[in-house]
């Protein structure tokens, strides 16, 4: 634009230019006239830092240039949908787990030994501290120890460094085992859970009863629940043995190992899908105290340890 004259209006036509101006307007207000402006095919252009946006009236807009490319090999991108649980925590944070102590595993592990039979579990073949989540969706840190015939899930005291309870899964019972995001009832007030999990079945299809899936002790739920600790983005040391990505072929594989032994009587076909995770959570208040609060890991909370 001219600098003598900073309202000037260029209007592009077919190479022809028509320029108004505040004194052009004054002119016509004084004969009552209206300017004749004559184009064909005015077009508007918006540039941009990083592209161009341009609009013709006499064509139609070309949107492939909008459209995803294909065969690009470029993989759509997921949203992270849910509560933000497998985000990164940090460093104060995670020193509040007293299992992020240097040792504090294998120091839990040795405590645990007294709990392995040879006799029916074998050698311990992997180690992991995983996030257990129970049919009342309530998450709670399990000390894993995956042995040649079974799986202990053990709950252990890092504050006291004591064994509080076990519980031993044979493997050649599994007959099926699921891994895929969590999935929750359209109509529920918990809050979706973010990440990826593993469930280990042994029902043969079979659902428990409704007063199993009512009570929130119930021993007779024929299935267990994993996903990775929040300790799983640990930087300064090893986090393979709180992740659940970790964990899963190395389970997979130890159950087709005993199925496919022979000294492995009665053992149970294993299917493994990749599928959401169900969680029957309608209502959620305590699992949302419960785990908003990390109650079921062995933490500080405000100078009281447990």
């Amino acid at each position: 634009m001219a600098e003598d004259n900073p309202a000037e209006l260029v209007i592009d036509a077919d190479r022809q230019a028509t320029k108004y101006s505040p004194q052009d307007a004054e002119e016509n207000l004084d004969d009552r006239t209206i300017p004749e402006v004559h184009f064909k095919t005015s077009r508007l252009s918006v540039r941009t830092d990083s592209s161009e946006i341009r609009m013709n009236t006499d064509s139609t807009v070309n949107m492939e240039s909008a459209a995803p490319q294909q065969g690009t090999g470029t993989p759509p991108t997921v949203p992270n949908l849910g509560r933000p649980q497998s985000a990164p925590m940090s460093k104060h944070q995670q020193k509040q787990f007293f299992a992020y102590r240097p040792g504090a595993i294998e120091a839990a592990v040795n405590e645990c030994k007294p709990v392995i039979k040879q006799d029916v579990d074998g050698e311990i073949r992997g180690v992991w501290l995983l996030t257990e989540i129970d049919h009342w969706d309530n998450e709670k840190e399990r000390l894993v120890l995956l042995n040649d015939n079974s799986l202990l899930s053990i709950k252990y005291d890092f504050v006291a460094c004591k064994l509080i309870e076990s519980k031993r899964i044979m493997l050649k019972i599994i007959d099926k085992v699921t891994h895929g995001l969590f999935e929750y009832p359209d109509k529920t007030i918990a809050t979706p859970r973010d990440g990826t999990g593993i469930r280990a079945y042994w029902n043969k299809g079979v659902e428990p009863s409704v007063a199993a899936k009512w009570n929130p002790w119930s021993k007779q739920i024929p299935w267990i629940t994993f996903t990775s600790h929040p300790l799983q983005f640990k930087e300064d040391r090893d986090t393979d043995c709180y992740k659940i990505d970790t964990f899963k072929p190395a389970f997979v594989q130890a159950i087709q190992n005993v199925q496919e032994s022979k000294s492995s009587e009665g053992a149970t076909a294993l299917s493994v899908l990749e599928a959401p995770l169900f969680i029957d959570n309608y209502v959620g208040f305590a699992s949302l105290v419960h785990n908003q609060s990390h109650l079921g890991f062995s933490r500080e909370r405000g100078g009281i340890s447990f």
